[in-house]
């Protein structure tokens, strides 16, 4: 179960070091709100890491706050390129059906880990 997460994991680090900071840092329009894809980016990072932490130290609550974290990301970035990217590398094109997938990942480990 972990394997999958990192995998996950280092695409999506891939995706932030290799694609640079520049692509994914900047404000986009989501309907007719500014999305700060940088602040998007920085949550994601953050989630990701936490999620990394959470899932070594069996920490049930840091795992269930750093997905809420990574999800929140998800919803306020759709328009930004690195959601697009996550998406696009999972093999979805929907935000909402890989939220589901993200969801359903976050109860296999907090029920792997007896959360």
């Amino acid at each position: 179960m972990k394997v999958k997460f990192f995998q996950a994991f280092s695409r999506t680090l891939a995706l932030l070091i290799v694609g640079g900071v520049m692509v994914f840092a900047t404000s986009c329009k989501d309907d007719d709100n500014k999305v700060d894809c940088s602040k998007v980016n920085t949550e994601i990072s953050e989630s990701l890491v936490e999620t990394l932490q959470a899932l070594l130290t069996e920490d049930c609550e840091l795992l269930e706050s750093s997905y809420a974290k990574f999800i929140t990301a998800l919803r306020n970035g759709k328009s930004c390129a690195i959601v697009k990217s996550i998406l696009n590398d999972e093999g979805y094109s929907n935000v909402e059906e890989y939220i589901d997938a993200v969801e359903a990942e976050r109860d296999d480990y907090l029920a792997e880990m007896d959360c």
